[in-house]
């Protein structure tokens, strides 16, 4: 029935929002797995002083296709050319580390 909510949209339409600034990508021969989290800073007191400890609360995963995978790198591309083209230059994460395991 078209008035039935469809899972995870609510009655008035919005979908729910989540904030990521940690990523992960899974992939497989029939699917792109992208998990999105959010890293934090806990501060934790202990003999030698208080230390921080980073943690990862993941918070959603998308599944999809390697069709849609392809169609989602072309239009990040294009916008971040075209957000950049009237922003400015997007600065990049000193500690960002790009890692790929096989």
């Amino acid at each position: 029935m078209a008035d039935e909510p469809v899972s995870g949209i609510r009655h008035d339409g919005w979908l729910p929002t989540q904030q990521a600034n940690h990523f992960s990508l899974a992939l497989n021969s029939s699917e792109f797995l992208l998990a999105f989290g959010l890293s934090r800073l806990s501060m934790m007191p202990s003999a030698m002083g208080d230390t921080s400890q980073s943690h990862i609360e993941w918070v959603a995963a998308l599944s999809i296709s390697p069709t849609a995978a392809a169609q989602l790198s072309q239009i990040l591309e294009i916008n971040l050319r075209e957000y950049e083209e009237k922003f400015g230059r997007i600065p990049q994460d000193p500690n960002f580390k790009l890692t790929q395991t096989r």
